[in-house]
């Protein structure tokens, strides 16, 4: 297992079928604004590959402080996110929130550590940028998606239609990929 780098447009498009198995369209944010997303912000997909093919992918960035206010009071739908819409942490003049928007993990390779390297490659990166974090926000469509918020710290904020609101301290979820990857509580 590796992080995959240089991304494609194949990619994205194997990225959206991976969602497909999880999601309903209707949350799905299109190959090609995903796309767009990575061209203008590469730090905002980090994929793992496996045996040549995409084992899983996470897209954790910060975002602009309108989409932060509405993903915090719930309903806000990643498909209608935009690359102008993340917020590019060098031009930040206040403190950033962060979007957990999607994780997906094919089946045959949960419980292998994806999810421990692709947060830790986050964390890595995010650090780097200098930046205070006010949190980590994450909107689940699944109930899959709320147990992995459950198991990863996060606390619910709010409940609305089809959707739950879930929020964490950046630096609480850190502390808790700390301890998965020393042994100490491996629970994704």
């Amino acid at each position: 297992m590796r992080l995959k780098t240089d991304l494609t447009f194949q990619d994205f498009l194997e990225m959206e079928q991976m969602e497909r198995m999880f999601y309903s369209e209707e949350f799905i944010a299109p190959a090609e604004e995903a796309m767009r997303w990575y061209e203008a912000h590469p730090f905002s997909v980090k994929v793992v590959e496996a045996a040549g093919d995409i084992a899983g992918f996470m897209n954790l960035f910060p975002v602009v402080p309108s989409v932060a206010k509405a993903v915090s009071h719930g309903g806000f739908n990643d498909h209608d996110l935009k690359a102008e819409d993340i917020q590019s942490p060098d031009q930040a003049n206040w403190p950033l929130q962060l979007f957990l928007s999607c994780i997906v993990v094919r089946s045959s390779n949960r419980h292998t550590g994806v999810v421990s390297l692709l947060m830790n490659s986050y964390f890595e990166e995010i650090d780097s940028w200098g930046k205070e974090i006010r949190g980590v926000w994450m909107e689940t469509v699944t109930e899959d998606g709320a147990q992995f918020a459950q198991r990863i710290g996060m606390k619910q904020v709010k409940c609305k239609l089809a959707t739950t609101v879930w929020q964490i301290d950046y630096e609480k979820l850190k502390r808790h990929f700390i301890r998965s990857t020393t042994g100490a509580n491996v629970s994704v």
